[in-house]
């Protein structure tokens, strides 16, 4: 996988102005009983409530409007077990243009049903990365769709980043808890854009169990993850959690 390209901070405030109206602003709300059990005034970013019920329609949105006619007019294409896909697949067609989804044969029916109830055409493959990255490739031949990276597309990155940046807009977090799985999320955030120093820490939940990632730090490099992981003794002031689904 090539690094991740460069996002600025106009990246994403282009993006956040591209996606108005579109997607929901979502709320951010304080967990009060959670936050007393554990000490910390806690908030709640609930993108879980995103439409096509994840972050992930920032960026398919902000990557499919962004096309100018003429590289829209064949659509728009990826692979996806699920959220991008739909993502994507709501995006096209809000602009009435067509989404061709990959699907591996062992996908979720529910959120593959998600990605056909927005008119998307699916592709099955089998479960394997490298058999839903050859049958995209077959199907942009085919079709002359835009392929739309889950997370290593520009647009993309730079839409999720709008979920940080209305974060920044209410609130000055001690500790961003931010969930890594592209890190599309994480790489986009407004904090790696224009170096944020967070007071505290950068946390980052993964497969890995609880990270912490310092703002200043290389913390992604292509697809590789470098995380320092915690022995914390209590929590910090604040937290904010930009919860994907």
């Amino acid at each position: 996988m090539p690094d991740s390209p460069t996002i600025t901070l106009g990246d994403i405030t282009a993006a956040q102005a591209r996606i108005a109206g579109m997607v929901e602003r979502t709320a951010l709300v304080r967990a009060t009983s959670l936050g007393q059990a554990i000490g910390c005034d806690l908030w709640l970013k609930c993108e879980n409530l995103q439409v096509a019920r994840a972050f992930k329609a920032r960026g398919a949105h902000n990557a499919v409007f962004a096309l100018d006619d003429a590289a829209a007019a064949n659509g728009v294409a990826t692979h996806s077990s699920g959220n991008h896909g739909a993502a994507l697949a709501l995006a096209a067609s809000r602009r009435s243009i067509p989404a061709h989804i990959v699907v591996p044969a062992d996908a979720n029916p529910t959120k593959r049903a998600l990605i056909e109830s927005f008119g998307a055409h699916i592709v099955l493959c089998e479960p394997t990365l490298e058999a839903r990255e050859s049958r995209l490739a077959e199907v942009v031949a085919d079709t002359g769709a835009r392929f739309v990276h889950p997370y290593e597309d520009p647009l993309v990155m730079a839409g999720q980043g709008t979920v940080g940046l209305e974060i920044l807009e209410e609130l000055s977090p001690d500790v961003v808890v931010v969930p890594l799985g592209g890190v599309g999320c994480w790489r986009a955030s407004p904090w790696r854009a224009t170096r944020w120093r967070l007071r505290h820490r950068y946390w980052a939940p993964s497969r890995q169990g609880p990270q912490m990632v310092w703002p200043d730090s290389p913390a992604v490099s292509g697809s590789h993850l470098t995380l320092h992981t915690p022995s914390p003794t209590g929590c910090v002031p604040r937290l904010a959690d930009p919860t994907s689904s």
